[in-house]
């Protein structure tokens, strides 16, 4: 199986922290995918 790290800035970070889960959880899921993407 694959492994994918994945880095997210100070500035990602701070924007998470203090959005809504909802909205966090999306912006996580979004970096994801576009990171296995980018890796293909």
């Amino acid at each position: 199986m694959a492994q994918l790290n994945m880095t997210l800035d100070e500035t990602t970070l701070k924007e998470l922290m203090q959005s809504d889960r909802d909205q966090a959880v999306t912006k996580l899921l979004e970096e994801g995918f576009n990171a296995v993407l980018r890796s293909q």
